[in-house]
């Protein structure tokens, strides 16, 4: 039996089937046959009969076998019988069958086996969709589960799974129905070192041709590996913005990197910045609450592809603040309850971060400091009041303060109960009223609660009584808006309102007023002293002097610069309440009586004095002085024409006084004579007429308002009959309160053109120069109703005593004035005034005017002029 060759191919490459044509003794071959054994006819022959060389031996391939794919080839050793793209049928025995010329034919056989290489491995996913072609990316940490088949092959392949070089499996199966081989590969946990690794699947059946294989490059999604906040400060303040920023590094693809303030996260206040080798930012604007104190501030890094990868950083937060101050009232207290001599405690709570080094008290916004004597504890965090007055009542505060800063609590309002008592300087109030005004009298209390009830009472005599309800009338000041509106005072207290009329001598005395509330009666009344009084007298003997220069701060009459003038007046009667303060206008004559100046000073033990500057060189002005007291202002007292001549010298009309003064002065010592000897005459006449007045009265005037003021027929103050109806000789007055007024006096007559008289005659009253005679006011209420007479008003040619008569004036001549007046002026009452005048002038003391002249003939002082306003007449 012949021994066999095994001998493979593989489908589509080239087999050689070897077959040795060397004789033992070199003996010549004739012919090489080759046969497959599944046939009986050679299928291949080489034939070299009658040829001495192989390269021209015949050459024969079966085309039904190996066709065109066989060729002999002799030049190696030994031959073969090569055949190409060998094909799966061409599997089989082969025998060899050699012919030599002398030896006998020798015979070899061969097992030609075929291999069919498997089809190019086919990799799936878990769910065997084919991935062979896609770069499919894996989680760090996860497990790597693929299939790799592979399908034919003969014999059946063997599939592999290597990591890079490395064979990490090898179990396969085969299933012969469908001619498969599989390999399920099941790889834990892969990691950041497997980035990018090589996943190879290879099927192999044969060492003749190379495996076939199938790679797959493993894609890593990884997880950050580092996160650090990088700006933790150890402290931060409230309320202010701080950048905090964040990096984190080894997260594939980027990580996205949020914050979270107490595991909440902080939203659209971070922004993030990619840097370079895998590196990202966050910067957070975070602004720090006071509840922040002792939270943490997370930076939290995660790649969103891996679940539970997250990285966290944490820095816990130390917020200082201003303290947080919140103040109560003892809760055992009820605020509502508390009345004058109770106890009470504030607790003033603090939260403050560092701890506060000072905590202080307030009321009503003054510091409170610890006074056991006065009631007023302080300890930690409380405050003690013991025995409230009222006057603990107030918004209480506390302070704390830390080295963020400070802070005020909200204020707790304490309210104490107590009975009423008047409101802080009402408890004695002077009220000046005229017979048949009605005043006002508004009693305001303090009180809590509000009072219930008022009543008033009336003492004239010692006596306390009840006044009656028909006398008057009232209205609760809180409960009528229209009187707290007049009363803006009066506001924050409750009251009452009471309409008081005096109509006698007798309603004048202490108007009392008691109210009552829950908590008792007043006990200190409040009084009201109602007087007789009125408006005051007007100023009177008013000077005024040239000042070379303004003095500093005094207001400025007009644009240009000119003399400074001083004002001075004495007061009169006050008319029963006291002078608080003085007014002066300055009105321009040249400026269609416009007021250049409206001034007002404070009353002063010396009276009325006023500063006035820049009033222009050789412009008239006339002056308005007033006294003002709570009733209101006097009539004014009129200073006309006012004209300033340089720097030295100021007039009242008459442009030519500096060449007159020799005479003004020979004049003025005349005139001082004459009023001394008339002086004497009139005292005699006012003894002779004050022997027939036994009733006067010897009190001070009562000032008041005359019942029908304003009325055309005057109203006698005591009859309350027509005053033609008492005495038909006396001619009416309709300017009953119109007073005395004075003019300056000129020391010599003014030389007046003819034109100027005519122009005179025309002038309205106001504007002509009036007589002076430089009276005080008498202190004697009987000389003092003498002289409460209307005004007196001159024609302008009537300037002196002398221009009209040439000598000291007599009573007839007084009277003839008065007729000259009144036929002139067509006024009635000037007579009448001048009338009554005439029997007082006795009594009075003639002032003579001051004015000192040098030798030189210039003024030494200013030249001082008197006028008088009007004075009102008495009613009683």
């Amino acid at each position: 039996m012949l021994p066999i060759t095994t001998i493979e191919g593989v489908v589509g490459n080239k087999v050689q089937l070897p077959c040795d044509i060397h004789a033992p003794n070199d003996d010549n071959v004739n012919m090489v046959l080759w046969f497959k054994e599944d046939g009986g006819d050679p299928i291949y022959s080489f034939d070299v009969r009658g040829r001495r060389q192989f390269n021209n031996a015949q050459l024969w391939s079966s085309p039904t076998a190996l066709g065109s794919r066989a060729f002999f080839i002799t030049a190696t050793k030994p031959a073969h019988l090569s055949i190409d793209r060998l094909e799966a049928k061409d599997e089989g025995i082969y025998r060899c069958m050699v012919d030599f010329k002398n030896t006998p034919t020798q015979n070899q056989k061969m097992n030609l086996t075929v291999i069919v290489p498997p089809s190019k491995p086919e990799i799936l996913d878990s769910t065997t969709k084919d991935i062979s072609r896609i770069k499919e990316p894996y989680n760090e940490d996860s497990d790597v589960k693929l299939i790799c088949q592979v399908r034919g092959g003969k014999p059946p392949p063997k599939l592999t799974w290597y990591l890079d070089n490395n064979v990490i499996d090898e179990s396969y199966s085969y299933d012969r129905e469908f001619a498969l081989t599989v390999n399920h590969l099941s790889y834990p946990r892969v990691g950041r070192q497997h980035l990018n690794a090589r996943l190879i699947c290879q099927a192999s059946n044969t060492n003749l041709v190379p495996p076939q294989s199938r790679v797959l490059v493993l894609d890593m999604n990884l997880k950050p590996m580092h996160v650090q906040i990088l700006t933790k400060e150890e402290r931060v303040s409230a309320e202010k913005n701080y950048k905090v920023e964040c990096t984190t590094t080894g997260s594939r693809p980027t990580a996205v990197i949020t914050w979270w303030k107490a595991n909440r996260p902080i939203k659209k206040m971070a922004q993030s910045y990619p840097l370079d080798n895998n590196h990202t930012m966050s910067v957070l604007s975070f602004v720090p609450s006071i509840d922040d104190d002792g939270k943490y501030l997370t930076c939290r890094a995660e790649n969103p592809l891996i679940p539970d990868s997250a990285m966290e950083d944490k820095w816990r937060l130390e917020v200082h603040y201003q303290p947080v101050v919140t103040l109560r009232m003892g809760e055992t207290l009820n605020p509502d309850d508390i009345k004058e001599g109770d106890d009470v405690y504030f607790e003033c709570i603090v939260k403050a971060n560092p701890k506060v080094y000072k905590l202080a008290w307030f009321k009503d916004g003054k510091e409170l400091k610890n006074n056991a004597t006065a009631g007023v504890i302080l300890s930690d965090h409380s405050l003690v009041l013991r025995g409230l007055t009222r006057h603990s009542a107030g918004d209480y505060t506390c302070l704390a303060a830390n080295s963020e800063g400070k802070t005020a609590s909200n204020p707790v309002t304490l309210q104490i109960m107590y009975t009423p008592v008047c409101k802080e300087g009402k408890s004695e109030v002077v009220v000046g009223a005229l017979k048949q005004e009605t005043v006002s009298l508004v009693c305001a209390v303090e009180s809590h609660p509000p009072p219930l009830t008022f009543h008033w009472t009336f003492n004239n005599s010692g006596e306390l009584m009840e006044m009656p309800h028909s006398r008057y009338s009232h209205a609760s000041v809180a409960g009528t808006p229209s009187v707290v509106e007049s009363l803006k005072e009066y506001q924050q207290f409750h009251g009452s309102r009471l309409n008081y009329t005096p109509t006698t001598e007798m309603d004048y005395g202490t108007v009392a007023c008691w109210a009552t509330n829950q908590v008792g009666k007043q006990r200190s009344a409040c009084l009201f002293q109602v007087i007789a009084a009125g408006r005051p007298y007007p100023l009177h003997n008013c000077t005024t002097t040239t000042e070379l220069s303004a003095p500093l701060g005094v207001e400025e009459v007009g644009t240009k610069s000119g003399t400074g003038l001083i004002v001075r007046c004495l007061d009169g009667y006050d008319g029963g309440l006291p002078i608080h303060s003085y007014q002066l206008e300055v009105v321009a004559e040249e400026d269609g009586a416009s007021i250049l100046l409206n001034k007002t000073v404070q009353a002063n033990p010396n009276g009325a004095i006023f500063e006035v500057t820049s009033l222009t060189t050789g412009k008239s002005y006339r002056l308005y002085l007033y006294a003002i007291n709570a009733k209101g202002r006097s009539d004014p007292t009129i200073l006309e024409p006012v004209t300033l001549k340089g720097v030295a010298m100021y007039t009242t009309g008459n442009t030519d006084a500096s060449m007159l003064s020799p005479l003004l002065l020979g004049l003025a010592a005349t005139a001082t004579l004459l009023a001394l000897a008339v002086a004497g005459i009139l005292a005699a006449l006012y003894r002779k007429h004050s022997n027939g007045r036994a009733g006067s009265p010897k009190h001070a005037p009562i000032v008041c308002e005359p019942p029908n003021a304003g009325a055309t027929t005057p109203v006698h103050p005591q009859t309350k009959q027509a005053v033609d109806d008492i005495d038909p000789d006396i001619i009416p007055n309709e300017y009953e309160r119109r007073p005395l007024t004075y003019t300056p006096v000129y020391k010599t007559p003014p030389q007046r053109r003819k034109k100027d008289r005519v122009t005179d005659e025309v002038t309205s009253p106001e504007k002509r120069p009036i007589v002076q005679h430089g009276l005080d006011l008498p202190s004697d209420p009987v000389l003092a109703d003498c002289l409460s007479t209307p005004a007196i008003n001159y024609p302008q040619n009537h300037v002196t005593h002398q221009t009209i008569y040439g000598h000291q004036p007599t009573m007839a001549d007084f009277k003839q004035m008065a007729m000259d007046a009144y036929n002139q002026r067509n006024n009635q009452n000037v007579y009448y005034s001048l009338q009554r005048a005439s029997k007082c002038l006795s009594s009075m003391p003639q002032r003579p005017v001051s004015s000192s002249i040098s030798a030189q003939g210039k003024f030494h002082q200013p030249e001082v002029v008197t006028r008088s306003n009007r004075i009102q007449e008495s009613c009683i």
